[in-house]
């Protein structure tokens, strides 16, 4: 074996492992744009009830109900996500009538389960909530 034939082995070596660096390089790539994309957590409402309930018909109607319901919020990804100072609201007619801390971290493909517990005092057929 002479000394050309030495370089030309090692040069195609090399342009092999290049090959496929490059090639493991474009899976890594497609696979994290596809299958390992980022999504948004998923809040859902499960179920919602009213726990007591009174009305008064005088002149003005007013409304008073404590209103219990379970929020999920599932973590669909491959990973854990973590954040701070978050707040789930729930509103009527643009009006907050109830609010709960959300969880600090979700594990990765895991739900976490919420209750919200609220007072709710309504006059005028719901228009004003205090």
């Amino acid at each position: 074996m002479s000394k050309g034939e030495g370089k030309r082995s090692s040069k195609k070596c090399l342009a092999y492992v290049a090959a496929f660096v490059v090639f493991q390089t474009a899976i890594i790539l497609v696979f994290a744009l596809t299958v390992m994309k980022v999504r948004s957590p998923k809040v859902r409402f499960n179920a919602m009830a009213v726990e007591s309930f009174s009305s008064n018909n005088n002149n003005s109607t007013s409304i008073n109900m404590r209103l219990l319901a379970q929020v999920t919020i599932k973590n669909t990804n491959f990973g854990h996500f973590k954040y701070q100072n978050s707040t789930l609201s729930v509103l009527y007619n643009g009006v907050q009538v109830g609010e709960v801390v959300v969880p600090e971290d979700v594990p990765a493909l895991e739900k976490q389960r919420s209750s919200i517990s609220r007072w709710m005092s309504a006059r005028r057929g719901c228009r004003e909530m205090t």
